[in-house]
């Protein structure tokens, strides 16, 4: 059975987060409010302000406010901050599906001169492929379920939907993410194929290659006949 495989891309500025991936076999995760898009993390919440049975639907008995708006003063501002902890427990890490995306290698692989890094799971469960909308996602929330202990488990679900959209002018990145509650994710297999950049510095590349003999780094540039990556021994 064929591994999923998705792509690291990275800048070689920070040298020491390359090496530790390539080493280690681990990916760093980030809190959401730390990555570039500062909507990361928006949502519409709807709450259910009445426990009727079969009203949950109800416009009337719901209200609806952005996470970074205004608060409804109907709602406990114990259920604020116990969606917001849940949020702020998990820790992201980005990846794309495709090495050959033109835009990747300019925003996060320092404009072609960096790397980008074949990543394949143990366990693709663990990954979740992004939504892409023109709106923050809708997640829905019972206040009642502050107090019962089953709370985190129904929560929890709106809490990842709401860290897995992004707006669809991203959608060029086809990105996967890792929601993690740790720093480090090191359920990967080492590290066998890095495609680099094609203004990668030689003096990197040869390093690279004389470092760690058991990976492959593949020269790539730009085709000469269309817009698109290919791998340096590849027809153009």
């Amino acid at each position: 059975m064929s591994m999923k495989k998705y792509y690291k891309y990275k800048s070689l500025k920070n040298l020491d987060h390359v090496l530790d991936i390539l080493t280690n076999a681990r990916l760093y995760c980030s809190e959401y409010g730390s990555l570039n898009d500062p909507a990361e993390g928006e949502f519409q919440a709807k709450i259910l302000l009445s426990i009727e049975s079969g009203k949950y639907l109800n416009k009337d008995n719901i209200t609806t406010f952005y996470t970074r708006g205004n608060w409804s003063d109907q709602i406990d501002p114990e259920f604020k901050e116990f969606i917001s902890s849940l949020q702020k427990k998990y820790l992201i890490c980005s990846l794309s599906k495709t090495f050959k995306s033109i835009p990747l290698w300019a925003y996060y692989a320092e404009s072609f001169s960096g790397i980008c890094i074949e990543v394949v799971p143990k366990n693709e469960l663990e990954f979740t492929d992004v939504t892409y909308n023109s709106d923050y996602p809708t997640c829905l929330f019972d206040p009642k379920e502050i107090s019962a202990k089953s709370s985190e488990e129904s929560i929890d679900r709106q809490i990842r939907k709401s860290l897995t959209y992004k707006g669809s002018h991203w959608k060029v990145e086809k990105e996967v993410r890792l929601l993690w509650r740790e720093k480090y994710f090191d359920n990967i297999n080492p590290i066998k194929r890095v495609y680099c950049g094609s203004r990668i510095d030689k003096n990197h590349f040869d390093l690279f290659r004389k470092l760690f003999p058991d990976i492959e780094f593949i020269q790539t540039r730009i085709s000469n006949s269309s817009p698109k990556i290919i791998t340096i021994n590849q027809q153009s």
